[in-house]
């Protein structure tokens, strides 16, 4: 398996089950301090792995659906019969694959013997191949029939992230640097003024110091599944009435893609109901449902994913430029350039070098 640093995402294949089973101890045995953990997915019949690691762009949608469930935790429940959460580390050990959703909504049943069910999956990707991820959620759903509705919210970047070539003008430009420069310099120099940017749109517009390309978001696909059963609707209904697929920044089905957000979240609140009454029931105890008559209905939070694009990209961009600069200078001698840029110079062009001698930061 070869590593690419700069990339957050990485397929193995012919990876068994006892190689993962070793990957895994050694993760959460041998270096429990690492600051940040890889999310593991394991295909257990394909002898397939998914190594993905958390970045700040990936992390922006799972935190705004995050804020979005706490209102099933904020409304009053029976807690001596359910415990609700809102879990970004719940592991999914089954038959034939083994993962962590990036966002799960678990009920777990307090009285009795232990029941843990998983209405809710939200799964996000940024710039890794789309089939595993739908691939992943199918087999989640397979193997987890509760399951009434999933999430899946796909960031796509066009160019994908490639750190600067050496010699490139963005090096020799950050060469001379004594040091690396925090996210408020280094954005400084964005030839793009980040005060201009429309929150509505603008997420998609490039990120580009040095000539160089730091970052850019080319859009954003939603996708909405819901579990069709036959207490949920009558048999007329249409494939739309299930699933959708949205789109930013085109807005495309962006309101249906809310209707069935709030539809799901009403089959999963009465899920919730159904789900009391059974353990109150089986045990004997007293229950009030009365707080559970109110609907949960959630507001159009399109603003919100938009404006959270717009400010991670950013911040994905310094962590682009510190990875790369880390690796570059620190504690190297380099021979740099104090480059002669004409007006239209732009790209990783390489420069004739006036060369003298500098230690990177």
């Amino acid at each position: 398996m070869n590593w690419d640093p700069y990339f957050l995402f990485q397929e193995v294949s012919n990876f068994n089950q006892h190689e993962f089973e070793m990957l895994c101890h050694m993760i959460d045995e041998e270096c429990p301090n690492i600051p940040q953990k890889p999310k593991l997915t394991f295909f257990v019949k394909q002898n397939f792995l998914m190594i993905q690691l958390a970045s700040a762009i990936h992390e922006a949608p799972i935190s705004e659906f995050n804020s979005v469930l706490s209102h099933f935790q904020q409304v009053s429940y029976p807690c001596n019969i359910v415990h609700i959460q809102v879990s970004m580390n719940s592991d999914m050990e089954e038959e034939f694959i083994s993962a962590i959703p990036d966002l799960a909504l678990v009920i777990s049943s307090i009285k009795g013997n232990k029941i843990q069910r998983f209405p809710l999956i939200v799964e996000c990707a940024f710039s890794q191949p789309h089939q595993k991820v739908f691939e992943k959620v199918t087999m989640l759903i397979a193997a987890r029939p509760e399951v009434l509705m999933v999430v899946i919210v796909l960031i796509n970047e066009s160019p994908h992230y490639q750190s600067p070539f050496k010699k490139s003008l963005a090096w020799k430009t950050f060469a001379n640097h004594q040091d690396s420069l925090d996210l408020t310099d280094f954005t400084s120099l964005c030839d793009v003024d980040s005060g201009d940017v429309d929150v509505g749109k603008d997420f998609m517009v490039p990120i580009v110091i040095a000539g160089h390309t730091w970052c850019c978001i080319s859009s954003v696909d939603y996708y909405v599944w819901l579990k069709h059963t036959p207490n949920t609707g009558d048999e007329g209904s249409s494939p739309s009435d299930w699933s959708v697929h949205g789109e930013l920044p085109r807005n495309k089905n962006l309101d249906h893609f809310d209707r069935l957000l709030n539809k799901g979240l009403e089959m999963i609140w009465l899920d919730i109901i159904w789900f009391c009454q059974e353990i109150a029931i089986c045990h004997n105890l007293p229950a009030d449902y009365s707080c559970l008559e109110q609907s949960i209905c959630l507001p159009p939070s399109w603003d919100h994913f938009r404006s959270a694009l717009v400010n991670v990209r950013e911040i994905a961009t310094h962590t682009h430029f510190m990875h790369w600069y880390k690796d570059s200078f620190r504690g190297k001698k380099q021979c740099t350039t104090e480059p002669n840029i004409k007006p239209g110079n732009s790209g990783d062009q390489e420069v004739e070098p006036i060369c003298k001698c500098t230690i990177g930061g």
